[in-house]
């Protein structure tokens, strides 16, 4: 009997607030409230993936939030593509313009010295992310059959998301937290939570226009602050 009472008082304590969750997330899709938070949403009835532009949402108030280059792929991968993904952040993406970067100037050398394979390159990267985000981007990416990730990142890890000299969100200096909290951004619960804090949150100053890494000017870091260290640890 105590076994089963314990038994009882566990589920209720988490059995039901996950069922709660769970059937909250399930009414919020059938009312299609939110938007999709994965990096590549399909084309529909087309067999194509492409970018999703507002995935970026996901990580960055809502005003600023950056979006991916615009690209479209074939899925499931046409025999025999060689299929190579770049991920990083605005240097990786080609900032202005990502027609004349890493991506494309890969997928020119790649092409004039491999002329006999079918070489597809993918820009998967973005402006002003770190690798709390091509994390996420990478995992994705292992769904279409890479055969290469090319990762040029590093030089976002304290201004980017999460990270101690940021403007989008506070800084953690817990790994497990903010994957968890990048989960919780990729469920409509956790997407109707942060508009709420949003909105209660609407006396906080917050960038309201991009200003580029002029917006870091007072966010600077010393050397040897300590947040650092879980900035390396991460």
């Amino acid at each position: 009997a105590g076994a089963r009472l314990r038994l009882f008082r566990m589920l209720a304590i988490v059995g039901l607030p996950l069922l709660l969750v769970g059937t909250l997330e399930l009414c919020l899709r059938i009312a299609g409230f939110g938007r999709p938070t994965t990096f590549f949403v399909p084309v529909t009835g087309s067999g194509l993936f492409t970018s999703n532009q507002s995935f970026g949402e996901r990580f960055f108030p809502a005003p600023i939030a950056r979006t991916p280059p615009v690209v479209v792929f074939e899925v499931p991968k046409p025999a025999p593509t060689f299929r190579v993904f770049v991920l990083g952040g605005s240097a990786a993406m080609g900032t202005p313009d990502a027609t004349f970067g890493l991506s494309r100037h890969l997928q020119v050398i790649l092409d004039e010295r491999y002329p006999e394979r079918s070489i597809e390159v993918i820009n998967a990267a973005m402006t002003a992310i770190n690798t709390h985000v091509v994390r996420v981007i990478a995992k994705e990416c292992l769904r279409f059959e890479p055969d290469l990730l090319v990762v040029y990142a590093g030089n976002n890890e304290v201004v980017g998301p999460y990270g101690p000299g940021t403007v989008f969100d506070r800084f953690s200096g817990s790994g497990a937290l903010v994957r968890a909290s990048i989960r919780l951004k990729g469920t409509r619960v956790g997407q109707l939570a942060d508009r709420l804090m949003t909105r209660l949150e609407a006396s906080a100053p917050r960038p309201g226009s991009w200003g580029g890494l002029s917006m870091f000017l007072d966010r600077r870091v010393e050397a040897d602050d300590p947040r650092l260290a879980a900035v390396y640890g991460h």
